[in-house]
């Protein structure tokens, strides 16, 4: 009987151990004990999926939506660090087929949204019951940027919530989480407003995923971060754009009357007379804005091209790397002619004269060699 007392006794300190490292686990981030219980109650319910909603394009009102920062993750990690004391984050391929049972709910992602590579929990399988959260983080300079400003990502995630959530966090700041158990059918497009954070030159963007100690799923898989912001075009008044033929040079004179926002310019070459890809970039860096205040300025260029028919065109560049494309001038060249005799000076015919008498001086100094031979026979 005592026995049966002292293995009673054991079993219910077995059941209260567990039920505390269940609740260190989950009482990191703030669980009570009746979410505790749902938590072992929900395990193995049928998770359900979370649709897909398109994302509206950046709202400018002035400029065009550009990207500060991009990344595919497909040549390298896109500049993203593990900074947490656990770390449960991995950089690589997408494997699909390599499901583990995650409490016995799928599903899994197929591959990328993208390429091959991502950033994700553990790409080969669930993430970890590490009562703790996992993160990576990148900070960036935005002090040239102007509202608007945003985060964007691709992402397809799979967690066991409301107890696991997945994050961003701007700064120390919560700007955006997911605690939905469901699933996302597809890989789908989300934003964090970085509005407050324009003209910042110190912005830390953190991912992070926090896990109880007994539930998992697949996980969060995170592709194609971009950081939009609203670019303004340059504002050039092109008065001229001509081209000065001296064989063998080209000179190229343009002339602005106003230059807003303005970068420089870049000249290209090409031999024919629509702008493609074919055309020679010839400008080894940019030529810098001379313009002061919004005003205009002058600017040549000389090329040395060859004989042939040559197209030449112009393209501003603004402050935010946009471009536009003015042209093309024409231009026809020759290759210089070149003349056996150097160092003779003069027009055609006087240097006609000349290889004339050239020539008599030479037959008569052969007639005097002749007459001298036969004398001396």
């Amino acid at each position: 009987m005592k026995n049966k007392k002292a293995i009673g006794r054991l079993i219910a300190l077995a059941a209260s151990l567990v039920l505390l490292m269940l609740a260190v686990g989950v009482f990191a981030d703030g669980y009570t004990d009746e979410e505790l219980a749902e938590l072992a109650a929900d395990a193995d319910g049928v998770d359900g999926w979370v649709p897909v909603t398109p994302l509206e394009p950046l709202g400018c009102s002035n400029g065009v939506p550009t990207n500060f920062y991009f990344s595919d993750f497909e040549a390298n990690d896109g500049g993203w660090n593990v900074v947490s004391a656990f770390d449960d984050w991995e950089w690589g391929a997408v494997v699909p087929g390599v499901y583990q049972g995650c409490g016995g709910i799928g599903p899994e992602p197929a591959g990328a949204y993208s390429g091959n590579n991502v950033w994700a929990n553990n790409l080969d399988g669930c993430y970890a019951n590490s009562g703790q959260g996992t993160t990576i983080m990148q900070e960036f300079d935005l002090s040239t940027l102007d509202p608007p400003v945003r985060l964007t990502f691709w992402n397809w995630y799979h967690i066991f919530g409301p107890f696991d959530k997945i994050q961003v966090w701007v700064n120390d700041t919560l700007l955006w989480t997911r605690e939905t158990r469901d699933a996302t059918v597809d890989w789908t497009q989300e934003y964090v407003d970085l509005y407050n954070y324009a003209n910042n030159p110190s912005v830390r963007i953190r991912f992070r995923l926090f896990a109880t100690t007994v539930v998992n799923r697949m996980g969060w898989y995170i592709d194609d971060a971009a950081i939009e912001y609203c670019a303004h075009p340059t504002s050039v008044t092109l008065d001229d754009f001509s081209a000065d033929v001296a064989t063998p040079a080209v000179t190229l004179n343009w002339t602005t009357s106003a230059e807003v926002n303005h970068a420089g310019f870049n000249v290209y070459r090409s031999s024919v007379a629509e702008w493609d890809a074919s055309a020679s970039l010839l400008t080894p860096a940019l030529i810098a804005s001379q313009g002061v205040g919004g005003a205009g300025a002058q600017y040549s260029f000389s090329d040395m091209p060859g004989s042939g028919v040559w197209y030449y065109f112009l393209e501003d560049v603004s402050a935010d790397g946009i471009t536009t494309i003015h042209g093309p001038v024409t231009a026809v060249t020759q290759a210089p002619t070149s003349t056996a005799l150097t160092g003779v000076s003069g027009d055609a015919v006087t240097m006609q004269s000349t290889l004339v008498l050239l020539v008599a001086i030479a037959l008569m100094a052969l007639v005097g060699v002749g007459v001298a031979y036969r004398k001396r026979a």
